[in-house]
């Protein structure tokens, strides 16, 4: 009798799990696909581009990697956080606000960063990594980021509503364009360093694109915010929203700057130690 009990409850716990137990199965999705995509990708690189190319190419790609991350700098968990709460208040006006404040953001955060590698770029490569050859290859990588922080604003505005289905297949669908451009490489028997990286850039810009006209677009643009911010509140261009004591015991308890803040510093020290020891290795490890 015990057991029966105990197998009710348990079947009753489940059955009240079943739409979370969804979620997570469904956000699991991208990331198999990321991996089905990385091998493949990692076995046409390394056959194509052998040790010295692969080197080269792991060094472009941490780079605009590092810019793309740290331009998410707790931005981009804060923006689901606060406007999953104004969604779920009905606040549709804030809610789209959040997460224009959270595109402007990213974009100024990746802006920088990219202006501050451009300008000691010279430096790391011929000083610190003593590389020659790919300054321009570089530097026009940097829209691979660019491209890839604009994409992100339909990954945040699905996870905000809740539509983790919809998340999933947005994130897939941006590795498989991806994987696409390598595969198309390999098929033309064109894989080179400099057209990897001139594919990546067609095809993130292609994701960013395609990603833009899915979401609704008050949530990426509004004339009338943009220009009040220009004229009276520039020095809130980039400020957070304020978010509404929402009625019910729904108010968050801390604003979003602070939350982003805290955010922020993990996001960085994790970032960071990602990509350190990649030029680390570029500059101890011998050029011939």
């Amino acid at each position: 009798m015990n057991l029966k009990k105990i197998f009710t409850t348990f079947k009753n716990h489940i059955s009240d799990c079943k739409t979370g137990i969804q979620d997570v199965m469904v956000t699991t999705v991208p990331k198999g696909v990321s991996l089905i995509a990385g091998v493949i990708s990692t076995i046409i690189l390394a056959r194509a581009l052998l040790p010295e190319g692969m080197g080269k190419y792991a060094l472009i790609v941490s780079i605009y990697t590092f810019i793309i991350s740290f331009s998410e700098f707790g931005i981009s968990q804060s923006a689901v956080k606060f406007a999953s709460l104004s969604y779920q208040n009905n606040d549709t006006a804030t809610h789209y606000s959040i997460l224009r404040w959270a595109l402007r953001m990213r974009i100024l955060t990746a802006l920088i960063i990219t202006a501050i590698f451009w300008l000691f770029l010279p430096f790391l490569l011929h000083t610190v990594w003593e590389i020659d050859g790919l300054d321009t290859i570089i530097k026009i990588s940097f829209l691979i980021s660019l491209f890839s922080v604009i994409s992100s604003v339909s990954l945040i505005y699905f996870q905000s509503v809740k539509k983790f289905k919809v998340n999933a297949v947005v994130s897939s669908l941006q590795i498989i364009i991806s994987m696409t451009g390598i595969l198309f490489l390999y098929f033309i028997n064109a894989v080179s360093l400099k057209n990897i990286i001139i594919v990546s850039i067609l095809t993130s810009g292609i994701t960013a694109v395609i990603f833009l006209f899915i979401v609704p677009f008050n949530a990426v643009y509004n004339k009338k915010e943009i220009l009040y911010l220009i004229k009276l509140k520039w020095n809130k261009f980039f400020s957070p929203p304020d978010i509404p004591d929402y009625e019910g015991g729904n108010s968050p308890k801390i604003k979003v700057g602070p939350f982003t803040f805290f955010i922020s510093l993990s996001s960085f020290f994790g970032n960071l130690n990602n990509n350190l020891v990649i030029w680390l290795m570029g500059y101890f490890l011998p050029t011939s």
